[in-house]
């Protein structure tokens, strides 16, 4: 019988590697102790060179509820996705996502709280039209290198000190902004592109 996901999380010690392979889990699952993840994805070559983005075939997917209580969790070519729960990063974790992709629908993620400080790098959001996807706030802070907030993901930022960091990323609004700011916020911007569309 296959493991759960929280079976092999759960088997892998403090500080080791668990790899993933073309799965998929539809669970909920705890990390509480700093472990990488690695799953399995395909690149395809990218169709537009002046951004060099590669479509990504992720081989390995996650559907749940995601509860992240260790300080420096890393996860790595994975796919989210988030139906009826909401993926809440805080408590001061600094977990680390690479070439990750979340899809995030009738929810959104949550980042909030002075010291949390979660990284994406090469990352890719998604969510319902016209409403909120990734909410940062209450002081909270935040690394995005390289990611891309597709059409219908609105990335709301709100209260004072909360300054996510955004470097050569691109936000693409279709028939709403990409961004929202709210109550003092200051994201920082480095080399970051804003796309707009309406009908």
């Amino acid at each position: 019988m296959q493991k759960t996901l929280q079976q092999l999380i759960d088997e892998t010690p403090e500080g080791g590697v668990l790899h993933l392979g073309e799965t998929e889990y539809k669970e909920s699952v705890t990390i509480a102790k700093n472990i990488t993840i690695v799953g399995e994805k395909e690149d395809v070559p990218p169709k537009d060179s002046v951004y060099g983005w590669c479509e990504r075939n992720y081989r390995t997917h996650i559907e749940g509820n995601l509860i992240i209580t260790a300080q420096n969790v890393v996860v790595q070519n994975c796919e989210f996705w988030f139906e009826d729960v909401t993926l809440a990063l805080n408590n001061c974790i600094k977990p680390k996502f690479i070439d990750c992709r979340f899809n995030i629908y009738s929810s959104f993620m949550k980042i909030s709280g002075i010291h949390t400080n979660p990284s994406f790098i090469w990352c890719e959001f998604s969510g319902p039209e016209d409403d909120e996807c990734v909410c940062i706030s209450d002081g909270a802070g935040g690394y995005f290198e390289n990611c891309i907030s597709r059409e219908f993901c609105v990335f709301l930022i709100q209260g004072d000190n909360t300054k996510p960091v955004f470097k050569k990323s691109r936000f693409w609004g279709f028939k709403s902004n990409a961004l929202h700011l709210e109550n003092g916020a200051e994201p920082i911007m480095y080399d970051s592109y804003f796309f707009m569309e309406y009908e």
